[in-house]
């Protein structure tokens, strides 16, 4: 096989690791229901954590990869990683017992602490070109969105013969082990100082770095715009039957109108890059902001729709520009483990979000959905000009001309 055709599989292996995270959600979530009548004296509480359990384990390892993958090579881990997410992902569907189901989710939510980060980091250290590199970020991402919205049609189609068999879909991932075993060659930290290629690097200890505070910025940015959106996407459903804009079948439409719009966005990432290059970000953010204001001045379902559109738009390059420059901003031995830290900020405030509604609930006693809206909306004006800020400030070099990389 020729190196033009390598390397397309191996952009194929990458780019499908991006199904990881949202396998975990797009797969469980259509079964949540048989599972409760399944387990008739189960607590819903727990059929819950079905859903929220992996996002626990998924923080907690995107930490624990970010460590690790400054002493082992990327391709073990990687292995390791998709070995254990196959395991967690198949396992509900061969045991009887509520808690070893719980088990499997937790040991999914491993895997995917492996496999996510492995993806962005694999494409920031093999892909130089700083716009190919960006293209492949939103090429990713692209593939999120379409996977979410197949995926989710596809499980609850399998659901309605058995929520066992729709656990086996996760067996796709198979395909994306061999392709890496494969395509992927091994990648050793000590081969990614400039010195020899990823075939010849051996694995030796690195000296400490200190990583640069914009890196840290980046990454509270991060968790403070999935607490909002987050908040954002969990109230919509209520928000739209108390305001009766819409009945249950209304969410379908608008899941289908974020994920086309994120699609879309993610094709386009590479462009909007080279347009708006490091002020992208509180572009988006500004983006979102109109969303949640549609949100809280909303008379008319069409306001409700525009908003998913800029919410899905919003976050399918928000996304992979974050993954991209907080990559940038770092040595080519780091680029893995700060998208680690990153995939951690975005599991962590997706899990703080649901705790964020109940606090600021407490704290002005104004339960009101457009309430919520209207602070979420101040909040993320205020972000962005703090993004606008860092940006100014910035000596990232991810705008820089093919053939040159920033972290190297």
């Amino acid at each position: 096989m020729d190196n033009r055709s390598s390397s397309l599989y191996l952009k194929l292996t990458i780019l499908l690791l991006s199904l990881a995270p949202v396998e975990t959600s797009a797969i469980a979530m259509p079964t949540l229901g048989a599972i409760n009548q399944a387990f008739p004296n189960t607590d819903f509480t727990l059929i819950g954590l079905i859903m929220t359990l992996p996002v626990i384990t998924m923080f907690i390892f995107n930490i624990v990869l970010g460590k690790i993958s400054l002493k082992y090579d990327r391709k073990t881990l990687l292995t390791i990683g998709l070995i254990i997410y196959i395991i967690g992902g198949i396992g509900p569907a061969l045991f009887e017992n509520i808690y070893w189901i719980l088990a499997m989710r937790a040991i999914l939510g491993i895997g995917v602490g492996f496999c996510a980060p492995l993806a962005m980091g694999l494409i920031a250290e093999l892909f130089e070109d700083p716009h190919e590199k960006a293209s492949l970020m939103g090429y990713s991402q692209a593939i999120s969105s379409l996977g979410s919205a197949v995926l989710t049609a596809v499980a609850g189609f399998v659901a309605v013969v058995s929520w066992r068999l729709t656990y086996l879909l996760y067996l796709m991932f198979a395909i994306v082990l061999i392709l890496e075993l494969v395509f992927l060659p091994s990648i050793k930290p000590g081969a990614l100082k400039g010195g020899p290629g990823p075939e010849e690097g051996r694995a030796e200890a690195l000296p400490k770095i200190k990583l640069p505070l914009e890196m840290y910025a980046l990454i509270f940015i991060a968790f403070v715009l999935t607490i909002c959106i987050g908040a954002q996407a969990q109230k919509t459903p209520l928000f739209i039957m108390d305001e009766k804009l819409g009945n249950p079948a209304t969410m379908g439409l608008l899941l289908s109108v974020l994920n086309i719009c994120g699609f879309l966005a993610g094709l386009l990432f590479g462009q909007a890059f080279k347009l708006f290059k490091k002020y992208l970000l509180p572009s988006v953010i500004l983006l979102q902001a109109v969303s949640a204001f549609l949100l809280a001045i909303a008379r008319q379902l069409s306001y409700v729709v525009v908003s998913q559109g800029l919410m899905g738009f919003a976050g399918a390059i928000v996304n992979p520009y974050m993954n991209n420059h907080v990559t940038s901003i770092v040595p080519k031995t780091h680029k893995t483990m700060a998208a680690g830290y990153m995939f951690a900020a975005n599991a962590l405030g997706t899990f703080a979000s649901t705790f964020a509604i109940s606090l600021l609930v407490m704290i002005t006693n104004n339960p009101a959905t457009r309430f919520l809206y209207s602070v979420i909306t101040v909040i993320l004006v205020v972000l962005a000009v703090i993004a606008t800020i860092l940006a100014a400030q910035s000596k990232a070099r991810i705008d820089i001309s093919p053939g040159k990389d920033a972290g190297a």
